[in-house]
């Protein structure tokens, strides 16, 4: 019995401990799963971090390629001086450290050799003795690409002249970008010119002649005049984005180019200098990305953190010990047990509580709330969308998102729409016409956003939409008060001109230079009045779509021209230069010729407004396909990096005019745009404060439609515009 009485107590505790030990072990397991999740949670956030990175700022170099080619386009000649102004604005070394170089490459004809190289001789733009040692290299009987202008040059004179036509992997580039007609990267390349242990990359764009064709690919190769090479090496790039980022995971990179045969355009390189590679926790994930038609392979290495790699060594050290004293204290144990448990049912009940809340807040909040599965299945509806469309949450989940309520816009909008939810995963904004089960019409804002899984593709689509309609009844009842106000001033502020100039003129009396100068500026303060009256008129016209459009053929540099000879005295008044640039043989625009003139008139003015004196303006019109395209330029005092964004708003104008013309209304800006697009153009413009503005809009030559309405705009007049 004593035995029995020994044995039982050793048994019990064998089998006590073999269970706690069991239990232990599974928590453990738990432990580090719950751990090694987070971990790999963490790693994948740095990866994915790191190569979307790289894609940026691969991008920002093929946006540098496409901004250079609208360069070469604008103009039918570039030359050396103003390449080297262009890419000196573009500040690379600032901007795109990793840009190592930009350059222009001349195809040149067998033919046209030595006179090319004899003009490039004589080139003294920027070396005052021209480059007389200049010639194309290596010598070849075909067709050279050639190295035209090299920006910077320091450092790599000697690569002017050099055919890149010669090397098979650049011609291999430079055949598929002309093909392809855009941006195409060359395989990893070491240059002569630096260390031999630096890969680098390059990227081409291509230039075609000026006003040719190159929509097939028999004219793509016909019309080819050149192309922008762009180069950077790999591991600047490398430096450039891990210095962006605060990495912790990773330890290592290799950037291998799979294209054809594996290149290595970076071997094992690591992040940091004091990371340890352990053979046992060292690993490795892989990323496959298309980048400028190459296809790269990229290697991340990392390992396990310190703390995970002491508790993987010592785990089962601690589930014995665990076991242990949980066979001892088992009871202790049970009562902690017990006391987490209810702790575990408190937490739950809470985080229930707050999930009614939740719920509550989406089921009542004002707007509509619609989630939706990756094919647009409604699989949730809020109270709000009940309210503002008429159809009750059965009805509405389980069918396509909007298609109840929806189906009223154009095709090429939703298409649009699911083209920027599901296929490019961004964040849709809207203004979308709508209407409810009664058939009543509504008008909604929308936004609709894609929520991704942890593989980056879309789960589920979230959409809000607020009926908006009363506030847009709202803005045309605004319209009409200010259409009907500004009625109402017009003829008083005309009597009350035509009677000051009355005044002024002697008809009534006679008067002394005092009181003609006091009636002056009565009269020049009613004409801006009646400007400004004249402008909320042209808003309230636009904006209540009564404005009639009435295209016809339309001579857009006679128009211009006129408005050159008006602005004579404006321009002598300020001793400024108006340099004009027209197209020989322009063809004539469909397009309403009085609107378009208050454009020119518009940003004409502006231009003479903004401008210091002494300085220049430049006017230039030309065509490009099927558009028409003015370009208006001033050296004036610019517009404001944080204005730019609103420049085009109604009543908007830059914090840095009202020294300039503190009179303006800041509608011409808003008219003007509205102008052109309603004539299915395009209006754009660059600006750097005390630098200058150049504005540019496109027209296309037939597509203007025609639209009836009621109500023609009024005219500006330059005079009144510059107070002359």
């Amino acid at each position: 019995m004593k035995n029995l009485s020994l044995i039982l107590p050793v048994f019990a505790f064998l089998i006590l401990f073999s269970v706690f030990s069991l239990i232990g072990l599974y928590l453990g397991n738990q432990t580090l799963k719950n751990f090694e999740e987070k971990e790999n949670t963490s790693i994948d956030s740095e990866m994915f971090q790191m190569t979307s990175l790289i894609e940026d700022k691969i991008n920002e170099y093929s946006n540098v390629l496409y901004a250079s080619k609208s360069f070469f386009n604008s103009s039918d000649v570039v030359n050396r001086s103003e390449w080297n102004s262009f890419v000196t604005n573009l500040n690379l070394k600032e901007n795109y450290p990793s840009i190592s170089r930009l350059v222009y490459v001349k195809k040149v004809e067998p033919e046209e050799k030595e006179s090319y190289e004899n003009k490039v001789k004589s080139d003294i733009s920027l070396s005052p003795s021209g480059y007389p040692n200049f010639q194309i290299f290596p010598s070849t009987n075909e067709s050279s690409y050639v190295v035209h202008y090299a920006e910077p040059l320091t450092g790599i004179e000697n690569l002017l002249g050099f055919d890149l036509y010669s090397n098979i992997s650049r011609k291999e580039a430079i055949i598929l970008s002309r093909d392809l007609n855009s941006v195409v990267m060359t395989e990893p390349i070491v240059f002569i010119q630096d260390d031999q242990s630096i890969k680098s990359l390059i990227l081409f764009i291509p230039i075609y002649k000026s006003q040719t064709s190159y929509q097939t690919l028999e004219q793509r190769r016909e019309n080819i005049d050149g192309l922008i090479m762009l180069a950077f090496s790999i591991d600047n790039l490398l430096d450039e984005v891990s210095n962006t980022l605060s990495l912790v995971r990773l330890d290592s990179i290799k950037i291998e180019d799979i294209t054809k045969e594996p290149l290595i355009l970076v071997p094992r390189k690591e992040l940091f200098a004091e990371s340890e590679m352990n053979s046992n926790l060292f690993k490795e994930k892989l990323f496959r990305r298309n980048i400028a038609t190459r296809n790269w392979l990229i290697s991340y290495g990392y390992s396990k953190s310190n703390y995970y790699n002491n508790l993987s060594n010592n785990i089962s050290l601690i589930i014995i010990i665990l076991g242990f004293i949980i066979s001892i204290l088992g009871s202790i144990w049970l009562f902690f047990l017990t006391k987490l448990k209810f702790k575990a049912e408190d937490l739950v009940g809470d985080l229930s509580k707050d999930l009614i809340k939740y719920k509550l807040a989406i089921k009542n909040i004002s707007e509509q709330i619609v989630i939706s599965d990756k094919d647009g299945i409604v699989l949730f509806a809020n109270s709000a969308t009940e309210r503002i469309t008429g159809y009750s949450s059965t009805e509405i989940v389980g069918t396509k998102a909007g298609k109840l309520w929806g189906n009223l816009m154009t095709k090429e909008y939703y298409k649009k729409l699911w083209q920027t939810i599901k296929v490019d995963k961004l964040t849709f904004f809207s203004e979308i016409t709508n209407k409810r089960k009664n058939g009543e019409k509504y008008t909604a804002e929308i936004k609709i956003s894609p929520i991704l899984d942890k593989n980056g593709e879309v789960e589920f689509f979230v959409a809000s939409e607020r009926d908006v309609t009363n506030i847009r009844k709202i803005d045309q009842i605004k319209t009409q008060f200010i259409s009907l106000a500004s009625h109402q001033l017009r003829t008083p502020l005309s009597s009350i001109k035509w009677n000051t100039e009355m005044l002024i003129k002697g008809e009534i009396g006679t008067l002394d230079d005092e009181q003609k100068d006091v009636l002056k500026n009565i009269y020049q303060a009613i004409q801006r009045m009646i400007t400004l009256v004249n402008n909320l008129l042209n808003v309230s016209t636009i904006e209540s779509g009564k404005l009639v459009i009435n295209p016809e053929p339309t001579n857009l540099i006679e128009v211009a021209k006129e408005i050159v000879i008006n602005l004579k005295e404006a321009l002598d008044k300020k001793k400024i230069s108006l340099n004009t640039n027209f197209q020989l043989e322009l063809s004539q625009v469909n397009v309403d010729s009085d609107l378009i003139k208050e454009v020119l008139i518009n940003l004409l003015t502006n231009a003479v407004k903004y401008s210091k004196v002494g300085g220049s303006i430049g006017l230039s019109i030309k065509q490009i396909e099927g558009y028409v395209i003015a370009e208006i330029k001033d050296d004036g005092i610019g517009i404001p990096l944080k204005d730019q964004s609103s420049i085009f708003n109604k009543f908007s104008r830059g914090s840095n005019v009202l020294k300039a013309d503190a009179d303006g209304s800041g509608l011409g800006l808003y008219m003007t745009k509205i102008i052109i697009e309603s004539s299915n153009g395009k209006i754009w413009f660059e600006s750097s404060e005390d630098v200058g503005t150049t504005f540019w809009f496109s027209i296309p030559i037939y597509d203007v439609i025609k639209k009836d309405g009621d109500q023609k705009i009024k005219k500006s007049s330059i005079y009144d515009e510059l107070h002359i």
